[in-house]
């Protein structure tokens, strides 16, 4: 492995982003969260080396791994020049905000550690958001393989076009499941962070956050990420009833109360009434 040289802005140029002015290039950090990953790890960071344009910042948090994980990561960092933190396990969404905390880049992207990417994921991130500098939200196309059936699933529906909270199309309700994750997304850096009351369900909450205050997200038909559903020892597989009741009561106290618009709020109880829907499938996955 060549170690790479990072080619992003720092803060100087993070706030010129912010304030809308985009004369500088911006930049994009993949932040990856692990635990126990060492026999899908070196699959995720290789789909990164193998990008036709380079992240300006990789950024891994080890989260307490108890196996090899750690000594691929400090691997794989010494050699191409990226940071990594270990930190006792907290979880998914406390990995995720280190990651954050850490980050200096414009841009924020989170990639599973048992996922990885199309080889032209970043080069079709980097382009979106020089096109669409005002966006603070981008989600791309997926492919998920399942490893029991040895099963890849073909691209979903992810059109192109704005998903707007405040007016959701009907006939666009069956695919709202892929706008409320994270690993598919870019997000404009903010003071944002994951919600560290919530083992599972996370991704959906900050997507949340964003959508709260900015109301939409841009979707773009590009293929980005092979979501893999495999490892059953990983930061977010095991759902218990008690994540289950967490979740609820965040949609339902939280941003029921975080804001005035009546369309925002009523859209918000569905994406609960469909949760309490798949109550049972979705604790036994």
């Amino acid at each position: 492995m060549k170690k790479q040289t990072a080619t992003g802005s720092s803060a100087k140029s993070r706030d010129k982003i912010a304030e809308g002015r985009v004369d500088e290039k911006p930049s994009l950090t993949v932040i990856i969260p692990v635990y126990n990953e060492e026999k899908y790890l070196r699959r995720c960071l290789d789909s990164i080396v193998r990008q036709t344009e380079q992240p300006d910042e990789v950024i891994i948090i080890d989260d307490g791994s108890t196996d090899g994980s750690l000594e691929i990561i400090k691997e794989y960092c010494a050699t191409l020049g990226w940071k990594y933190k270990s930190k006792i396990n907290g979880g998914v969404s406390v990995a995720r905000n280190v990651g954050l905390e850490l980050s200096t880049s414009d841009y924020i992207t989170f990639l599973d550690s048992d996922d990885e990417y199309f080889v032209s994921a970043i080069a079709s991130m980097k382009k979106a958001i020089k096109k669409y500098p005002d966006e603070d939200m981008i989600q791309f196309n997926h492919l998920r393989y399942y490893a029991k059936i040895d099963k890849m699933v073909q691209k979903y529906d992810n059109r192109a076009a704005i998903f707007d909270i405040t007016n959701i199309d009907p006939n666009m309700k069956k695919y709202c499941k892929h706008w409320f994750c994270v690993w598919n997304k870019v997000f404009k850096y903010n003071a944002l962070r994951f919600d560290e009351r919530l083992r599972y369900g996370e991704d959906g909450t900050y997507v949340l956050e964003h959508l709260i205050r900015d109301y939409k997200i841009r979707c773009i038909d590009e293929l980005t990420v092979i979501h893999h559903f495999e490892n059953k020892n990983s930061l977010t597989r095991t759902k218990t009833e008690d994540d289950y009741n967490k979740l609820i009561s965040v949609y339902m106290k939280d941003f029921l109360h975080k804001t005035t618009r009546t369309d925002v709020a009523q859209n918000i109880m569905a994406c609960i009434i469909e949760i309490e829907k798949a109550k049972e499938k979705w604790i036994t996955m």
